[in-house]
């Protein structure tokens, strides 16, 4: 089961995930203590999963004009860093039961009014007799190991970073993430053409989709960008961010953690 009570090694002492009512019926905070078997559990996990990740992403941003450093701080809460890792585990093993469990009842995935789990059910086929033909392990996975960063209080999660982090003064619509480390920026849409430079982690802009290639296993569009000094040239669409794409959103509700939105467009 996926859905965790949810409480930190790292804190002493957390709401509680029964709310007791005080003496006029309203619902008052209660200390948790988790039992030391639950507590050496979550520990057990959280170690096994942080020593499993390969180049995983630093937890504090680093902040520079013009650019987007990759973050997760997902680690930093442990009942949530766990949540989140045995999602991802459930998706790679296309799981549908475990996924449903990760997902909250009332989950928006687009903006009209039917949600809900019904609805994320049909719109990703999660009923079908082929679960590993579907769409809904890699989108989903494609947002989570992309990083993300918690909201004030620490009662949401968003990811990705290159959403849940863009700066007002760049163009979601317009404008794009580079989400690698020396990039190279080549003059014509193809391996083979010459290097005009290399970036690292910069905002962008998308000028427009070029032709689509194999490289590394990697199938991606070519992306003709401009960069903020008035260059141009193209990008192998495999670090691209894009701030409007698909995005998850996950909140604590009576101590569990859910998935709450994925969602996609404006």
């Amino acid at each position: 089961m996926i859905r965790l009570i949810c409480f930190s090694i790292i804190a002493l002492s957390m709401a509680s995930c029964q709310q007791p009512a005080s003496a006029d019926g309203s619902k008052k905070p209660a200390a948790l203590t988790p039992s030391p078997d639950e507590a050496a559990l979550l520990a057990q996990q959280y170690a096994a999963f942080a020593k499993a990740r390969e180049n995983p992403m630093p937890t504090a941003q680093v902040m520079e004009k013009g650019k987007l450093y990759p973050v997760d701080e997902a680690p930093l809460d442990t009942a949530f860093f766990v949540y989140r890792e045995q999602l991802r585990q459930a998706l790679a093993q296309h799981d549908v039961l475990s996924l449903l469990d990760a997902v909250a009842q009332d989950v928006k995935i687009h903006y009209a009014s039917e949600n809900g789990v019904a609805d994320f059910i049909s719109r990703f086929g999660l009923d079908s007799n082929e679960p590993d033909t579907l769409e809904v392990w890699a989108l989903l996975e494609g947002v989570l190991e992309q990083g993300g960063t918690f909201s004030p209080g620490q009662k949401s999660f968003s990811a990705p970073y290159y959403f849940s982090l863009w700066p007002e003064s760049a163009d979601a619509a317009t404008e794009i993430a580079i989400t690698g480390k020396g990039v190279r920026v080549r003059a014509q849409p193809s391996l083979n053409s010459e290097v005009v430079t290399t970036v690292s982690y910069p905002i962008v802009e998308l000028l427009g989709f070029e032709k689509e290639e194999a490289i590394g296993g990697q199938v991606f569009p070519w992306l003709h960008i401009r960069l903020r000094d008035g260059k141009e040239g193209y990008v192998f669409g495999q670090f691209a961010g894009y701030p409007m794409g698909h995005r998850a959103t996950f909140e604590q509700r009576e101590g569990q953690w859910a998935l709450t939105y994925l969602l996609t467009g404006s």
